[in-house]
């Protein structure tokens, strides 16, 4: 959730990237994912792409406006720790604590919240 939260500064705020974005002639959204990508930060194992970077900030936007953070679909929890953190499903992006989906650890693969969304990846 740290680059969700990195990219709704960057956007809402001022930043050093509305420089580079003015220079370069070019949206926030471009910066963004090209900074993201240089810091080898990838989305689902992918290069960042402009257009990926506009469709996290409008689905989270709107959660750290009204709540003040991230949620857990399950219990609604805001909190997310090392220990439990709320990881995000590589299909419909919906986040859940870990223990709320019973995981004992953050998984290396895809994680998918349903077998409904195992089944739209393929």
């Amino acid at each position: 959730m740290h680059v969700v939260k990195q990219i709704i500064n960057c956007v809402d705020n001022i930043t050093p990237m509305d420089a580079i974005a003015k220079s370069q002639n070019v949206g926030i959204c471009n910066v963004i994912s090209d900074t993201l990508n240089a810091d080898n930060k990838l989305c689902r194992g992918k290069l960042w792409t402009p257009h990926r970077v506009k469709d996290i900030y409008k689905k989270f936007s709107q959660i750290y406006i009204e709540d003040g953070g991230e949620h857990c679909e399950i219990c609604n929890g805001l909190d997310s720790t090392n220990e439990n953190p709320i990881i995000l499903c590589d299909c419909c992006d919906r986040g859940f604590h870990m223990k709320c989906v019973r995981l004992a650890e953050v998984p290396e693969e895809k994680f998918f919240c349903s077998m409904l969304c195992h089944f739209k990846q393929f």
